[in-house]
Parts: structure tokens; sequence; C-alpha cells
């Protein structure tokens, strides 16, 4: 996702507590010659200190701080902080696209963020309530916070999983959250409400 946006002079503000992946990301950023990007170790949350990392060895995309999967294993702690300490720490004021997918994580992540602050034009996380319920949320809960937060919200919904690691199925874009299969998955795409006609229209182009 952070290539486009470093090409077109963007600056990219991207975190990786997973050390292997972490280590992928940092040569495609060296080999591709990419500009504006700094890469940074800690996990986000809702508050800072340090967490249990697990990973899983169906799937290098499921490394997360909540183990959701039977495949789980925890490889030590890492260091987590919170969106408004590190936006403070940079005197950054503004954030125009931010994205989350943090394996169940991501409602944790907005909640450590004042989003009347900050206003990202564009909000991107993952859904999905076989992992999240776990942290005793939903996908109806993550659309309740941002709706308090005056975002408007397009879903991007992708069939249910049948294995981790193998080639997903895409179905279709609804702003009808009663439409989604309790058991799919996909993203959120939360827009101030001055782009969200523009958001629905360019989703029926796809």
């Amino acid at each position: 996702t952070l290539e486009p946006f470093s090409r077109a002079g963007w600056r990219v503000y991207a975190f990786e507590p997973d050390p292997e992946n972490r280590a992928i990301l940092e040569q495609h950023i060296k080999r591709s010659g990419l500009k504006n990007v700094i890469v940074d170790e800690r996990a986000l949350g809702d508050c800072p200190g340090e967490l249990s990392f697990f990973k899983s060895d169906v799937s290098k995309g499921i490394s997360s701080l909540l183990d959701f999967h039977e495949s789980h294993t925890a490889i030590g702690k890492v260091k987590v902080t919170t969106l408004n300490d590190f936006l403070r720490s940079q005197g950054i004021h503004k954030i125009d696209f931010l994205k989350t997918d943090a394996e169940g994580y991501d409602l944790k992540i907005l909640q450590g963020i004042d989003l009347d602050t900050y206003q990202p034009e564009v909000i991107l996380r993952e859904f999905e309530d076989a992992k999240t319920t776990k942290l005793d949320y939903t996908v109806r809960d993550t659309a309740a916070y941002l709706h308090q937060h005056q975002y408007r919200i397009l879903f991007s919904e992708w069939y249910p999983i049948r294995q981790y690691g193998t080639r997903h199925q895409w179905k279709r874009f609804t702003t009808d959250m009663e439409q989604l299969d309790p058991k799919a998955w996909g993203n959120i795409i939360a827009v101030r409400p001055a782009h969200f006609d523009r958001l629905c229209q360019l989703s029926k182009k796809i």
C-alpha cells in the first residue's frame, strides 16, 4: 500500500513489530528506492507498554498481538505505542490517510488516536469478527465508533476465509452493514462526509 504514496511524494510512517516482515519491508523500500518512508518497529494500540506478540507457521500475514489462531506461537514481547503519542513526538498535526491491518487489534489502534483532533481524511482498516470477538468487539462496534466521529463508511466485503495463507475471494462493496455475512471479512473504508459520494462513485467502477 505504501509504495504509491511514497512515489507521489507523501511522507509515510509504517509500523511493523514482526521482525521477519519488517526486514522484508525494509528490503523492498531500499530495493525500490522509495523515499519519505520511515519504518517503526513498535506495535500500535490504545495504550503504551509491552505486549506478547504471536506468529504463525501457516501464514506470515497473521502475526498479531492477539492469539486468535491455533497455529499462533508467542515469540516474545514487543513495545507498543499509541498514535497520539507518536504524532505528538513527531510534531504531526494532521493525517491524510490512515491504514490499519493489525489482525484484530484495529479498533484498539483507533482508540489510541484522537480522531477529532487529527481528523484523517480516509481510514482503511480490516474487519473480521472471528478475530475481534476475542477482544469483545465486532464490526458493528467499529462502525459505531467511526460514525460517532463523523465518518461515513463503505464496506469492502470478502467471502469467509477457508484457510489462512491461501488465496481469498473478494465479494462486493456495500454501504449496508446488515448485508454483511457474519463470517465474512474485509475492509472498512471510512471517509469524511465531503468525500463519501466520490468514494461510492469510484466503487462502482470496480
